[in-house]
């Protein structure tokens, strides 16, 4: 068993997109739109901090591009994001490790206007993570399926707008490409 490589083209970040279920009815070109709005930042050593949960709202989303990434408890006192902290004192704290083509906070996307990090992140080798937010991805849906035939009801919620926004787009591309009537 090989030494895993991480995401190394654009395909292999769509198919890690895909396997979340709060993205996995987009259409590849709204991937490929999604793609061009996405950050690439490289930690070049272990015990970079990558992101901090602090309660503060966030509609970040996290994709490990390569590298190992560990999910160390919320709770714990770290510095900003961008700062150093010695991974041997993380140890004990560490929840999860996350690899290659493993996306946080994607559940963000059923509500931005709450979403907060459960954890924080801190390179546990050097990597590369990839980031967009849920205001990347509206973006995206939007653009692809505006048009005349989308109408939510105001009194909606921010949640059922967006799920009724994504049907919509859902609709319009199948029907552009010929799939519906």
């Amino acid at each position: 068993m090989g030494r895993d490589q991480g995401l190394k083209s654009d395909e292999a970040v769509v198919g890690a997109l895909k396997k979340s279920r709060y993205l996995a009815n987009m259409s590849d070109s709204e991937f490929k739109e999604l793609l061009k709005t996405c950050e690439v930042q490289d930690y070049r050593a272990a015990g970079d901090v990558i992101a901090v949960a602090n309660s503060a709202v966030t509609n970040k989303i996290f994709l490990v591009k390569n590298g190992e990434v560990m999910m160390v408890a919320a709770d714990l006192a770290l510095p900003d994001a961008g700062g150093t902290v010695d991974v041997r004192r993380l140890a004990g704290s560490e929840k999860q490790r996350l690899l290659a083509g493993t996306l946080f906070n994607d559940k963000a996307l059923t509500s931005p206007e709450t979403a907060s990090l459960e954890a924080s992140l801190v390179a546990a080798t050097p990597c590369s993570v990839i980031t967009f937010t849920t205001s990347d991805v509206e973006r995206v849906r939007g653009a692809v399926c505006m048009g005349p035939r989308l109408r939510v009801a105001a009194p909606c919620s921010a949640r059922m707008r967006g799920f009724a926004l994504a049907a919509a787009c859902r609709l319009t591309h199948d029907q552009n490409e010929g799939r519906v009537g």
